[in-house]
């Protein structure tokens, strides 16, 4: 038997060292000088407490301990050593429930949400740096492999709303959120930016940024490479360079982004005036590869809408080739790319590699994946044009306009009881957006019920800034030929207007009425004019009545949708 001279807590012989203080054992007694420890043998009954004078014992090192059959004293000594333990063992605790609250969480989070910073200085004229500093930060983040960034369209719809940041990423099924103030004193720019924890409620990472206007790109790099070192992510954007070292071109360049975002314009309005700003940036900075994509995007999003697409494509295209020529790794220039061939080459294989090469780029922009199911729905490859307009619904579930790609996939392969449904949800959830009315209205079409859909398709009219031949076709069909004819009337007048009519839409019309002569000289009219519609031709329910005419096959194949059998393309 062996003793610690300490405490002297008794051990098995095989014991080396005393578990409580680590004092080397000795065998017998601890020492002869030490107070020897008293023991009372006999057993107290259950209801039995020390006397006063038990607890007031004349040995001043003694103290009690109860509840076992016997009552032991020891010495004072082992109080200190179990207040210690005690104290040590609550530090453990504390920095375990503070390294799992504040440090652990990073580690997991695979999601985040950047809201739209606050323009605390309240200047309209800045919006566009505001916005523009947001949009960067998404932009980079969205780079970062692994991490589920929501995309501009969505955290946008909620700029101006005071809403607990907190409840909002909850709302957005995010991890985590980015939150900021801008606010603009003269020349210098003032970022306070704040990563919040949404399980817990709790600020990650906060930082108060103090930079020059002209030093904005660097200070966007700073603040998405310490949210990424926060998140524990090692793979982070720290390697992107400045795109331009002209901040007036970069100034020119986010105008731009604003303008073609601007919810208060029409898309037409919106294109113009980025592309007036994109071009500025361009003529500033030559080498401004992003500038160049946003004359690009400009130009196709302007084709067949108020432009000409002979005139809108070549422009289109040369712009998006000088991007590329200086960075071949921008996705937007290759979805850009894509469309160009799509709707101005008719070059379809050389598009659905720049979709593809522009999603693997940036595999979470839900914007590729709308369009590029667009395409591929007009090819009749419709699994996999709905599985790229689900894409879009997972990375953007609340944007209308990854609704809205949804119902055109499903228009376009005739699957009218979906597309019913999902114009049922539109209408509810964005009664403002045209194409809510207008795919009910066809579906309606499909299905027979003449005056719901004539209803909805005049609602469309109502609320859109062009006419939409479905109408004019709705009339064909019901037989109200000069109501038909009256559309095209108007139709041709907003051409007069110096607007772009396109062709292609007329021509819808008259085949809806039957006759053929009037809808293949409009036909005509649109291949000249190299109308982007005409890639509508092989899905297009309005041209069935006139499919069977030699002339269709021939235009089909000029287009060059009977090149080769696109369908089955890998």
């Amino acid at each position: 038997m062996k003793r610690c001279p300490e405490c002297s807590r008794e051990y098995d012989s095989s014991m080396m060292f005393c578990l409580d203080d680590g004092t080397e054992l000795l065998y017998g007694p601890a020492s002869m000088s030490e107070p020897q420890t008293a023991i009372l043998h006999s057993t107290p009954s259950p209801d039995y407490t020390p006397t006063r004078a038990q607890i007031n014992t004349t040995d001043p090192t003694a103290t009690f301990q109860t509840g076992a059959p016997d009552i032991v004293l020891k010495p004072a000594g082992s109080w200190k050593r179990a207040v210690i333990a005690v104290f040590l063992l609550a530090v453990v605790i504390i920095g375990a429930f503070v390294g799992y609250r504040y440090f652990s969480p990073a580690r997991q989070i695979d999601s985040i949400a950047v809201l739209p910073l606050t323009n605390a200085g309240g200047d309209p004229s800045t919006e566009y740096l505001t916005d523009g500093v947001t949009e960067s930060l998404i932009n980079s983040l969205s780079r970062v492999p692994g991490l589920r960034v929501v995309p501009r369209s969505t955290v946008f719809r909620y700029k101006g709303e005071v809403t607990d940041p907190a409840e909002l990423g909850q709302r957005l099924g995010v991890q985590a959120v980015l939150t900021g103030r801008v606010v603009q004193r003269g020349d210098r720019l003032e970022v306070q930016a704040e990563l919040i924890d949404i399980s817990h409620n709790a600020q990650m990472w906060g930082e108060r940024y103090s930079r020059s206007v002209n030093d904005v790109q660097d200070m966007q790099r700073e603040i998405a490479n310490a949210v990424a070192l926060k998140l524990r992510i090692e793979d982070r954007p720290a390697a992107e360079r400045p795109y331009t070292a002209r901040s007036d071109a970069y100034e020119e360049y986010l105008r731009g982004r604003y303008a073609a975002a601007n919810g208060s314009l029409t898309q037409a309005q919106g294109s113009i005036e980025a592309l007036a700003h994109f071009k500025r940036a361009a003529e500033l900075d030559p080498n401004f590869a992003p500038a160049y994509a946003g004359i690009a995007d400009s130009y196709t999003q302007l084709s067949s809408a108020t432009m000409p697409p002979s005139e809108a494509m070549p422009a289109a295209k040369d712009a998006v080739l000088k991007a590329l020529a200086i960075d071949p790794t921008l996705a937007d220039a290759h979805r850009s790319l894509a469309q160009i061939y799509w709707w101005g080459d008719w070059n379809f294989s050389g598009a659905d590699a720049e979709f593809r090469r522009a999603i693997e780029l940036n595999p979470n922009d839900p914007r590729t994946y709308i369009i590029h199911g667009n395409f591929l729905a007009r090819f009749n490859r419709n699994d996999e044009a709905e599985a790229a307009a689900k894409r879009a619904i997972e990375l953007d579930p609340n944007a209308i306009s990854s609704t809205v790609g949804l119902g055109r996939v499903y228009l376009y392969s005739r699957r009218f009881d979906d597309l019913l449904a999902v114009a049922e949800k539109l209408v509810a959830d964005a009664p403002d957006n045209p194409d809510s009315y207008y795919f009910r209205g066809i579906a309606y079409l499909q299905k027979g019920r003449y005056d719901e859909a004539l209803s909805d398709l005049q609602h469309t009219n109502e609320r859109s800034d062009y006419l939409s031949a479905a109408l004019g076709y709705t009339y064909a069909v019901m037989g109200r030929r000069e109501d038909a004819l009256q559309v095209i009337s108007q139709m041709r007048s907003q051409a007069a207007q110096n607007k772009f009519v396109s062709p292609y839409e007329i021509a819808r019309i008259y085949a809806g009425l039957r006759d053929k002569d009037a809808a293949f000289a409009n036909l005509e009219k649109a291949f000249e004019l190299r109308d982007d519609n005409l890639t509508r031709l092989k899905i297009d329910f309005c041209m069935d009545n006139i499919r069977s005419d030699p002339r269709f096959s021939d235009l089909m194949k000029r287009v060059g949708l009977l090149r080769s059998n696109y369908e089955t393309m890998p």
